[in-house]
């Protein structure tokens, strides 16, 4: 059984982000430069292994952020329609998903079992924003405790999954 949800975009954005690809695509070019500059050889050596490595990260963010995005192998949708289908519960009560991120895992829950209260937690730091923002997007009541209450943890609080 796949879950499909109303009004479901099955984008929840990636764990790799953009600016990571750009960050580490930017590296390989200024460290490829040196090499085309008179500089002793230790030094080109250097940066050209610099650039190799910075390369090499940069190819396999490329390549986890193609397979787990929405556009790609959507990997992450994949994994969570496993969770929920093989998940031996009948919906009732709480169910807790600690490391939530953007709250997919949760959200799927709180939309397979609406009578079920899903909490979702993470540390998102200064970025809790995009933890609030997903749910909301999807029409659930979310909650998140004031910075003074709690260190920087995001708590979406998705109880009833009817769109309000």
């Amino acid at each position: 059984m796949v879950i499909k949800m109303k009004n479901e975009t099955g984008d929840y954005g990636n764990w790799v982000p953009k600016k990571m690809l750009i960050a580490f695509f930017v590296l390989t070019l200024l460290f490829s430069v040196v090499l085309f500059l008179p500089v002793h050889i230790i030094v080109r050596f250097i940066f050209g292994s610099l650039a190799v490595a910075s390369l090499l990260f940069f190819l396999y963010f490329y390549y986890s952020y193609h397979v787990f995005g929405a556009n790609g192998g959507a990997f992450q949708k994949k994994i969570i329609n496993l969770v929920v289908n093989k998940l031996a519960w009948d919906g009732r009560g709480k169910a807790l998903d600690i490391g939530t991120g953007a709250g997919a895992l949760a959200i799927s829950v709180a939309k397979t079992y609406p009578n079920a209260k899903v909490t979702g937690i993470d540390y998102w730091g200064k970025g809790w924003s995009y933890s609030k923002e997903m749910p909301e997007l999807r029409g659930l009541a979310i909650e998140l405790p004031s910075k003074k209450q709690v260190p920087p943890v995001c708590r979406s609080m998705m109880g009833n999954s009817t769109p309000q």
